[in-house]
C-alpha cells in the first residue's frame, strides 16, 4: 500500500499529515517552520510578541519535550 505523504519544506520530513509543505502543519514536534508552532504553543515558555507576530521559547525544554513527543508518537524527523 502506498503513501501519499507530503515532505515539510522546513524539517524534511515526509508523512501524510504534513500540509502545505509545512507552512500549516506538520507533526513533528521539532519542526521549526509554521506548521509546529501547534507543538511549541504548548509549552510553559512560549512567549508570544503581539506587535512582531513572532514568538519564542525556551530551546532546552523544546527539543526535550519534543523529542519525547515523537518518539511517543513514533515520529521520526
Amino acid at each position: 500500500m502506498n503513501c501519499i505523504c507530503e515532505k515539510c519544506g522546513f524539517c524534511k520530513i515526509k508523512h501524510k499529515k504534513v500540509e502545505a509543505g509545512g507552512l500549516w502543519y506538520c507533526p513533528n514536534a521539532l519542526c521549526n517552520g509554521p506548521g509546529g508552532q501547534w507543538f511549541r504553543r504548548t509549552l510553559s515558555s512560549y512567549e508570544e510578541d503581539e506587535y512582531e507576530s513572532t514568538h519564542i521559547v525556551d530551546e532546552k525544554e523544546w527539543k526535550i519535550k519534543g523529542q519525547k513527543y515523537n518518539e511517543k508518537t513514533r515520529i521520526r524527523p
